[in-house]
């Protein structure tokens, strides 16, 4: 059996939150879809192919989209759907819907989605890799509470507006250097990317003694 492989992220067009990323294989001769696996585990086919309650669903993914009948996947975790039990995936006069059962009958999702689907070459997990911007965007709008950290990260060559106070008693100005609360600004922004993201290889500067919380901390 030949296998095509693909990725696919699942977005919601109101909130534009990528809510899956996954791949899936499709049997060449049948245009089927045959295996489904979330990134978050690969080892687990979610792929639901019982006919019981199926709602029709024929599985099939043609011309980079599935049917208007469907695909059924027994989780879509970040849908976030109390009693659900499976999801149905399919798309009908190009919108991309998804359907769950509760266990009686099937209900669509009124929100509609962008099924982001590429063809690879390796089963690897393709994952999206979230800038600090939209990390903290989705935690405002899924309205979790650690947010206190979650502010605009400015970047290494820039200095932050709110320690710019060029106090002679914390700033220990160096011609063609930096000052101590630029230093301490950079190592802010270090802490924070290394808890939340990414960040760009650190730059040479000159070393400096800067207060920092009371003792003397050489950088």
């Amino acid at each position: 059996m030949a296998i095509n492989y693909y990725s696919i992220n699942i977005i919601t067009n109101d909130l534009s939150e990528n809510i899956f990323s996954g791949i899936f294989g499709v049997d060449i001769g049948s245009n089927q879809v045959i295996k489904f696996f979330n990134n978050t585990n690969t080892n687990i086919n979610i792929l639901n192919t019982n006919l019981v309650n199926s709602n029709g669903a024929d599985w099939l993914f043609i011309n980079n989209k599935f049917s208007q009948n469907g695909t059924i996947i027994d989780t879509i975790p970040l849908l976030n759907i109390i009693g659900a039990q499976k999801f149905k995936i399919y798309t009908v006069s190009n919108v991309n819907l998804i359907d769950y059962y509760n266990g009686s009958q099937w209900i669509t999702i009124t929100n509609t989605f962008a099924f982001s689907i590429q063809f690879i070459t390796t089963t690897e997990p393709v994952k999206q890799r979230l800038t600090i911007d939209k990390f903290c965007d989705m935690q405002q709008r899924r309205g979790l509470t650690r947010m206190r950290g979650c502010v605009p990260a400015l970047p290494l060559s820039k200095k932050n507006i709110f320690y710019n106070n060029n106090n002679n008693n914390n700033n220990n100005t160096n011609s063609g250097g930096f000052t101590c609360q630029e230093l301490r600004n950079k190592m802010k922004y270090a802490e924070y990317v290394r808890i939340y993201g990414g960040t760009q290889k650190s730059t040479s500067a000159t070393r400096k003694i800067c207060l920092i919380a009371g003792p003397s901390f050489k950088y």
